[in-house]
């Protein structure tokens, strides 16, 4: 594996699409932006329109690559993608590893427990894409649960894996798409899978801790427990809601209600009235709208997680309503529980960008590209290992001849 590589990251979210190009540094497990773009498509993607109108992607598609690629001063081939939950199906798994003597967890006993759960994963794929198991925790046969194995004596050991999805006919849209492109997808992932690593530390325990990305037409949330993902989810509301809820109340066009709403979000609101195309309203009074869109928002979540039995300990929150002054408040009124605003690193980065679930998917990606290396190295260790073993018996057997 390369200590360094230069890959570009893509983003679909909603009705944006956004890039950056990154150079990888493997040894230290660190990264450095070189170069980001960002454009809108024209409406908002989903399943249905991914699948029966290709050309939308891929005229956007190549339109950023080329923005790219003239920041960069880089040639674009490999890219991951980043995209909506909806296109992943994500399955959780126990498979149980027997052991019949005292054991060493060394390189070769985890690989083998691996590769098992590769294969048992597989057989429940269903024709879909498995892109990437995760490992979540080990359960002894004495119902202790343990991240990381060691020792053991002959006994079993139960291995609690979340499976990654991608739906069949969306992977096969995604070869016609890159194809297309002349692009080599190294990776795709959903965007809760960035959320979890941009903003979660999956060293330590997290006890249902609610993740939201609020973006212009639509919420992703993703749950993550003990054992993994408990519920992910999708809400078609963002913070659109809450510039037509802006234009409703002072009877105005939605474009310019989407000013007020940008000029409020800008940190502007110091001036009592606020003025555009000769339009002037209550800073206050639109102060109250906009609190009244965020409380609807976040009671829409509210009610789907608790409907479907999932509690929350804990809340990030990141996306289009972060910075508002009042978004931690009343999440934390609605939810009754500690609320946090998503942080990265390596934030100062993205100078202007906002959608920092980037940070978590380069994150994601190096990590699987280490563990893929890991993998391949310790099979080819393996092969050599019994080639030479062939050559010293069939030495011995020509000598003994």
């Amino acid at each position: 594996m390369k200590e360094n590589e230069i890959c570009t990251f893509i983003y679909i979210k909603d009705v944006s699409i956004i890039g950056v190009v990154a150079k990888l540094d493997f040894k230290t497990n660190k990264y450095n932006i070189i170069a980001s773009a960002f454009d809108e498509i024209d409406g908002y993607i989903n399943n249905e329109r991914f699948l029966n109108n290709m050309s939308l992607l891929e005229t956007r598609l190549i339109k950023l690559i080329k923005k790219l690629e003239l920041t960069s001063e880089e040639n674009i081939v490999d890219i991951v993608l980043s995209l909506p939950d909806s296109f992943f199906i994500m399955q959780k798994f126990s498979f149980a590893h027997n052991f019949y003597f005292n054991i060493n967890f060394d390189s070769s006993v985890l690989f083998k427990m691996k590769n098992d759960i590769w294969m048992h994963f597989n057989n429940h794929k269903n024709d879909n894409t498995l892109l990437d198991i995760e490992h979540i925790a080990y359960i002894l046969k004495n119902g202790e649960k343990v991240s990381d194995l060691k020792y053991t004596t002959g006994d079993s050991v139960k291995s609690i894996n979340l499976g990654l999805y991608l739906l069949h006919d969306i992977s096969n849209k995604l070869q016609s798409i890159m194809h297309s492109c002349n692009l080599n997808m190294k990776f795709v992932m959903p965007v809760s899978y960035g959320m979890r690593y941009g903003f979660c530390n999956l060293n330590e325990q997290n006890d249902n801790h609610l993740l939201i990305n609020i973006s212009s037409n639509e919420i992703d949330f993703c749950v993550i427990g003990n054992l993994g993902v408990e519920k992910n989810g999708l809400i078609q509301f963002g913070s659109n809601f809450i510039v037509s809820q802006i234009a409703k109340e002072f009877n105005i066009d939605i474009r310019t209600a989407g000013k007020f709403f940008k000029l409020y979000l800008s940190g502007a609101g110091i001036i009592d009235y606020a003025n555009i195309n000769d339009v002037s309203i209550d800073k206050n009074k639109l102060k109250k709208v906009i609190f009244k869109g965020v409380e609807k928002l976040f009671m829409l979540i509210n009610k789907d997680i608790y409907s479907n039995g999932v509690g929350v300990t804990s809340i990030t929150i990141d996306g289009d309503l972060k910075n508002l002054e009042f978004t931690r408040d009343i999440a934390k009124n609605i939810f009754d529980v500690p609320v946090c605003l998503a942080q990265s690193e390596q934030e100062d980065d993205f100078e202007k960008m906002k959608y920092y679930i980037m940070h978590g998917v380069i994150k994601k990606f190096m990590q699987h590209t280490k563990d893929a290396y890991q993998i391949k190295k310790y099979k080819s260790d393996i092969t050599n290992k019994f080639c030479n073993i062939l050559n010293t018996v069939a030495v011995r057997f020509n000598s003994f001849l």
